[in-house]
C-alpha cells in the first residue's frame, strides 16, 4: 500500500529496503490521503536469533505472527522484528522521570519508551493514553463503555489487579490489563510469562 497512490513528496518519505515506517498513525490502506503524521524508519530484525542484530540502545520487538489452525494447507508462521529504542521497563517504577511514563510498545514485551503524561489516576476517566500516569493505558474495561485508566500488570503475579478485577492476558503476552471481573466468575490463574 505504501508503493502505489503517493504523489512524488510523499514517496520520498518511503523507507528503504530492509526498514519500515515505525510510530505513524496515519492510515496505511489510505495512501493517498494527507499525510498528517510521520513515522520513524525502523531496521527489521529477527526476533529467534540469540545475539543482537539490533544497535546499542535498541531492542528486538517481535511482531511475529503463529499459523492459524483454522487454515491446515497453510503456514502462516512469520518471525519478523523491528528493532526499536527502548529506556524502560513497564514494571520499573525508576525507569523513568517525573512526569513520565513507560509507553510499551506490545503487550509481547516489557520494554517501552518513556514519554510525558498527565496525572489521571487509574481508573479515572480518559481520552488517550498520554491522560493516563504511570504505565496506565488508556481503554474501555469492558463494564463501562466509558474509557478509564486501566493499569497494566504482571500475568504471573497473584492478585496483581486487587480485589474485583483481573489480570488479562492472552498467551504470549509478558503484560496484562486490569479488567473489572464480571460478577460470578472466577479468576483465571495466572500463568507464568514464556522465556
Amino acid at each position: 500500500s505504501q508503493s502505489t497512490g503517493r504523489d512524488p513528496a510523499s514517496r520520498a518519505t518511503q523507507c528503504s529496503g530492509g526498514g519500515i515506517c515505525f510510530g505513524d498513525n496515519d492510515d496505511p490502506r489510505e495512501p493517498g490521503a494527507v499525510l498528517d503524521d510521520t513515522g520513524t524508519c525502523t531496521t527489521l530484525c529477527d526476533p529467534r536469533l540469540d545475539e543482537a542484530t539490533c544497535r546499542e540502545g535498541t531492542i528486538c520487538l517481535d511482531f511475529s505472527q503463529g499459523d492459524d489452525p483454522s487454515t491446515r494447507d497453510f503456514d502462516e508462521t512469520r518471525a519478523i522484528g523491528a528493532c526499536v529504542t527502548s529506556d524502560c521497563d513497564v514494571f520499573d517504577a525508576e525507569g523513568c522521570g517525573e512526569g513520565e511514563g513507560c509507553r510499551v510498545y506490545a503487550a509481547t514485551s516489557t520494554a517501552g519508551q518513556c514519554t510525558p503524561v498527565a496525572g489521571a489516576a487509574d481508573y479515572a476517566p480518559c481520552a488517550t493514553g498520554e491522560d493516563c500516569a504511570g504505565n496506565a493505558i488508556c481503554a474501555s474495561d469492558g463494564a463501562d463503555p466509558v474509557q478509564i485508566c486501566l493499569p497494566l500488570c504482571e500475568p504471573a503475579v497473584p492478585d496483581a489487579c486487587g480485589e474485583g478485577r483481573v489480570c488479562f492476558a492472552d498467551d504470549g503476552w509478558q503484560i496484562g490489563i486490569c479488567y473489572t471481573n464480571p460478577e460470578g466468575q472466577p479468576q483465571p490463574e495466572a500463568e507464568a510469562p514464556p522465556e
